[in-house]
């Protein structure tokens, strides 16, 4: 198709995401498969069941017509490299859709197999590509190496050789346009000798209209004498998030305020995850004072952080999660709770900007300061708390954000039908 022959006011692309369906991450189900529907927008999705099933395409899903790939049950070698080409193929027939229909462009999401056949398709169809990066795939494989040993050392090393060879010289370069997760992600991949004129971050961000807003008289409620402090840590407990920290924090916490309780709302990637936190806090002599409610749906997660005192938001020093866009801190904001977070990239510019909790150095003496200041202090953390929606409101709704993308792909379509 020539770029220019579908109307300027609605976007008609392909998706490709390497997100399982059904998608559960906002930036794929909230900003795609909803604020931009909501716009008017066409999109047709490629994705791979996230369950055992047969291929096909589901026309009737409200967010647009579906090809659905099929993957069959199991974790052996066999099975899953058979999955993967069922993936693949599925991926493919971006040819029969291109072929069929005009599209504006097509939108590649955190896929690698597909980089290849997807770059070479819309090239034959003269439909621009784009690529979506939402996490630091060969960082990550790369500092899984550095904390492995023996075989799972070197297959990591491979991971992070084939990712960064895909990524760094052959998806980004080909791309018209690259969308990241963040600023410091535009910076890695400027360093890495992509263009900065075409990077552009889009962060995470919440729908205000999903999160029940907690209301100034209900975050100041009269506390009974013995009425505990719940300390509520909200998100992924998997060993790469060192969720340690927290623990050894919380030691000096209770020693100073011997009334708080911990709460970890999520789960890890596997059981040992949940398993190794639960014994270090038994060596810490902390299993009393600590809930860890394993993974929930969003509405039951959030309706624990509303009980929450302060909130948490600790992420590790690295350069995997240094480039992150945390989820949970715009969710704490737009719940109207103060927060304590680590010095990180974003953490810090939204609680600069916003007003609503502390920024601490990534200690376990100094986070725990900033909790104890919090829980001194409750007239600061009240205010604190209700800057936190305001701000969420004017920079990270996902409605403002879907049309703060809608107009970055205008002017990028305009720009190459200019050229």
């Amino acid at each position: 198709m020539t770029i220019g022959q579908t109307r300027r006011d609605r976007l008609r692309f392909v998706f490709l995401a390497a997100d399982p369906f059904p998608p559960v991450r906002p930036d794929v189900m909230t900003l795609f498969g909803r604020e931009l529907i909501r716009l008017d927008h066409q999109i047709t999705w490629i994705l791979t069941s996230k369950n055992p099933a047969e291929p096909r395409l589901e026309l009737l899903w409200p967010c647009g017509p579906l090809y659905l790939g099929g993957r069959r049950s199991g974790t052996s070698f066999v099975t899953n490299l058979y999955n993967r080409w069922r993936d693949l193929l599925n991926d493919l027939k971006l040819i029969k859709i291109l072929r069929t229909g005009s599209f504006d462009f097509v939108q590649l999401k955190d896929k690698f197999l597909a980089v290849i056949p997807t770059i070479l398709i819309a090239k034959w169809y003269k439909t621009p590509f784009f690529y979506w990066l939402s996490f630091p795939y060969p960082e990550e494989a790369q500092y899984l190496a550095d904390e492995s040993h023996g075989p799972t050392r070197y297959y990591q090393l491979v991971r992070y050789w084939l990712f960064n060879l895909i990524l760094y010289k052959i998806a980004l370069p080909a791309a018209s346009h690259v969308f990241v997760q963040s600023t410091r992600m535009k910076t890695t991949l400027v360093i890495h000798g992509i263009s900065p004129e075409k990077i552009t971050p889009v962060p995470m961000g919440v729908s205000l209209v999903d999160i029940p807003q907690l209301t100034p008289t209900q975050n100041t409620n009269a506390r009974e004498p013995n009425q505990p402090y719940y300390l509520v840590y909200l998100g992924s407990l998997s060993h790469l998030r060192k969720l340690g920290f927290l623990l050894r924090a919380f030691t000096i916490i209770q020693r100073a305020e011997p009334r708080t309780h911990l709460v970890f709302v999520g789960g890890g990637n596997c059981q040992e995850d949940e398993h190794a936190l639960k014994e270090e806090a038994h060596a810490l002599g902390l299993q009393s004072l600590l809930t860890i409610t394993g993974l929930l749906p969003r509405q039951e997660a959030w309706a624990h952080v509303l009980k929450a005192d302060v909130c948490l938001s600790y992420i590790p020093p690295s350069p995997v999660f240094d480039v992150g866009s945390p989820t949970k801190l715009v969710e704490y904001l737009a719940l109207n709770k103060a927060v304590v977070a680590n010095d990180h990239p974003e953490q810090r510019e939204i609680l600069t900007q916003s007003g609503a909790g502390l920024c601490v150095a990534s200690t376990e003496q100094a986070f725990a300061e900033g909790v104890l200041h919090l829980l001194s202090h409750p007239e600061e953390a009240k205010l604190m708390a209700e800057r936190g929606r305001p701000y969420i409101a004017s920079r990270r709704d996902y409605p403002l954000l879907a049309e703060m993308l809608e107009q970055k792909y205008f002017t990028i379509l305009q720009r190459h039908s200019n050229s």
